[in-house]
């Protein structure tokens, strides 16, 4: 089963977010020729913002834009398409929800390390695996399903377990 990006609350506050921090990075860029003192170096704190909030929603704005799923559930894994990992099912040990995010608990976390993105980011997951935390987690708030919707067939094709 595949669900897409939810167009709600959070894809539409960060999208604002991006953009006004774009805004505030032209306008005090503007400021840089009128000599204001310590403001004048504000577009980069606000551009660092900008760049920062859009390297965490890129994926999602994709694959909104072009209508393409965010997340796959079927008999054989889950695929998240915002990380672009395919957790099989004989791989996870639990999946649990906190704060909104589904926890995906691996018997061997260390294998799928190679498939995160970035150097820096294998290395927050390596840590965390280290301290005995899951790295692996998915964001429901940006799933176009209800939560027990979502939760059933988690349950459906997890086996129940």
């Amino acid at each position: 089963m595949n669900f897409e990006v939810r167009f709600g609350t959070a894809l539409v506050i960060n999208i604002l977010l991006i953009l006004l921090a774009v805004f505030m990075s032209f306008i005090s860029f503007l400021e840089f020729f009128f000599k204001g003192g310590l403001l004048q170096y504000f577009f980069l704190l606000w551009s660092g913002l900008a760049f920062i909030r859009y390297i965490s929603y890129r994926r999602y704005i994709y694959l909104w834009f072009n209508k393409l799923p965010v997340l796959t559930v079927n008999e054989q894994f889950i695929f998240d398409a915002v990380k672009e990992i395919q957790y099989k099912w004989s791989d996870i040990d639990e999946l649990y929800v906190d704060n909104g995010y589904l926890n995906i608990k691996l018997y061997h976390p260390e294998k799928y390390l190679p498939n995160i993105d970035t150097r820096f980011r294998r290395w927050l997951a390596g840590s965390a695996i280290k301290s005995g935390r899951t790295p692996y987690v998915i964001n429901i708030d940006m799933i176009k399903t209800d939560y027990v919707t979502f939760q059933n067939i988690l349950d459906d094709y997890s086996g129940g377990e």
